[in-house]
């Protein structure tokens, strides 16, 4: 027998027409209250990662402004080092040659030669950096072109320029 209803003499008989009404079909009203919720949903996922957003922004930006202050106490830490310890050179330098002046004079000359020999180690190593960096590319640029050669080996191989 059929599950829907017992057949009779003309076959199967249709669903029973109470069960199909017991379904309840949305109204209009209803569907856009769906609608209008899943958009509530969406806006406030929207401002959940909004919000997220803000919050990572403003931590780096914190994170910035304290390690800022603390190169700026370092380097107001390492300059006043620095001029006690000139003080002090200009002060023996003074006192073992008899003359101010002079002991002002290389202190200076010093302190220039020391700069010029940071200058030279620090231009150095940029330098060096630079070469570095153009070797490195051109060897990623010519292993890329040979795994490329050897994939395409019907096309001809190209000439290093």
């Amino acid at each position: 027998m059929d599950s829907y209803a017992e057949s009779d003499s003309t076959g199967p008989s249709a669903p029973d027409e109470e069960a199909l009404h017991d379904e309840h079909e949305p109204t209009l009203d209803e569907v856009v209250s769906e609608f209008m919720a899943l958009g509530d949903h969406a806006t406030d996922y929207a401002v959940a990662k909004v919000d997220a957003i803000r919050a990572r922004f403003r931590g780096l930006l914190v994170g910035i402004a304290v390690r800022l202050c603390g190169v700026v106490l370092a380097v107001i830490t390492v300059g006043s080092l620095w001029l006690s310890f000139l003080h002090g050179v200009r002060g023996g330098l003074e006192a073992a040659t008899g003359r101010a002046w002079l002991g002002d004079l290389l202190t200076g000359v010093l302190g220039l030669g020391a700069a010029w020999v940071g200058m030279r180690i620090y231009r150095s190593r940029m330098a060096q950096r630079a070469r570095e960096h153009v070797v490195r590319k051109h060897e990623r640029r010519k292993n890329k072109q040979a795994r490329r050669d050897r994939h395409a080996p019907d096309r001809p191989a190209r000439r290093a320029a």
